[in-house]
């Protein structure tokens, strides 16, 4: 991710140096940030016909939380919580981070 911010271990855009909120582009694999500072990549899923926004968040105020931290998969009408952060999870192709939170028929 080339967007100057940094990140910590999972992630995660480290607290106090949140640089300002860069625009999406509408393309699977783009980097962007939320208002909050929050590094997030576009996944696309045709099969669903959905954008996954994917981020690496801190869940230690989540109640019932399985783990530290989670990827949040967020696709506006869907939300779904991956437990525990996989090692180098923002290098992961776009199908490796699907196979972690689309459910396919076997």
């Amino acid at each position: 991710m080339d967007d100057g911010g940094e990140l910590d271990a999972v992630g995660r855009a480290r607290s106090g140096n949140a640089p300002p909120v860069v625009r999406p582009e509408r393309r699977a694999g783009a980097w962007a940030r939320r208002a909050d500072g929050t590094p997030f990549r576009l996944v696309a899923d045709p099969a669903a016909g959905r954008t996954w926004r994917v981020s690496a968040v801190a869940c230690a105020h989540v109640p019932g939380a399985r783990a530290a931290d989670c990827l949040l998969f967020d696709a506006g009408d869907v939300v779904r919580r991956v437990w525990g952060v996989p090692a180098g999870w923002a290098a992961l192709s776009d199908d490796a981070l699907l196979a972690l939170v689309v459910q396919r028929p076997p």
